[in-house]
């Protein structure tokens, strides 16, 4: 706590009642009555070195309470879901679909490691369901990460609804034409099935460059 030093004495700055209570004692001698006129002629008087004081606590708890308020504002902002939740539902289902990735690893592993399956003795066979089962993951995560983007656009809700479908069902398409176009053990070239895979690009171009114009153009938020 600050003190203020007059002649006399010293008195302690507790608040502006303490000197309205003291300042008769103050005045009982000439001095001490020159000293506070002079020091209220200068601008630092005692009641002027309050109302500085009073002033100064009153813009610190402005601040503080704006400072207060910035930090709820960013907390509520990062509490909040930024998906909708057509993207929130269509993540769950993703999820749920992703372990069926693991599964046709191990089918694979298996299918190496036994003598009998005659994988390894089918060249082609092994070039698409290694291509299969790489697209089946890397599309599922890609489709995860484009369900996150897809409520930032300006796009209309036909439009989102199309990328949020696009892009998940290419990951169907593209490994389902490789896997199923050399199912038999024996097959020399890829039967009809191997047309899927185009259907499946198509799908998964038309869905990222749409999400991407989606972007470029901004979100509207009004």
């Amino acid at each position: 706590m600050s003190e203020l030093k007059v002649p006399g004495g010293n008195v302690l700055l507790t608040g502006r009642n303490y000197v309205m209570k003291h300042r008769k004692q103050w005045n009982k001698s000439e001095g001490d009555l020159a000293f506070y006129r002079g020091s209220s002629r200068n601008g630092c008087g005692i009641d002027r070195i309050f109302d500085r004081r009073i002033k100064f606590s009153e813009e610190n708890s402005q601040r503080h309470a704006r400072s207060l308020s910035d930090r709820r504002n960013i907390f509520k902002f990062w509490g909040r879901s930024a998906m909708s939740k057509e993207s929130r539902r269509m993540a769950g289902l993703l999820l749920i679909i992703l372990p069926t990735v693991l599964y046709g690893g191990v089918s694979l592993l298996r299918l190496l490691t036994d003598p009998g399956s005659g994988y390894a003795e089918n060249p082609l066979r092994q070039d698409l369901f290694r291509a299969g089962h790489a697209h089946a993951g890397v599309l599922l995560v890609l489709s995860l990460i484009t369900l996150r983007y897809v409520d930032e656009t300006s796009l209309s809700d036909g439009w989102k609804q199309f990328v949020r479908s696009s892009i998940p069902t290419s990951a169907i398409f593209l490994p389902a034409a490789f896997f199923f176009s050399v199912l038999s053990p024996d097959a020399a070239k890829p039967n009809a099935f191997i047309y899927l895979a185009y259907v499946g690009a198509v799908l998964l171009g038309a869905g990222l460059v749409t999400l991407g114009i989606g972007l470029l153009k901004g979100k509207n938020d009004a």
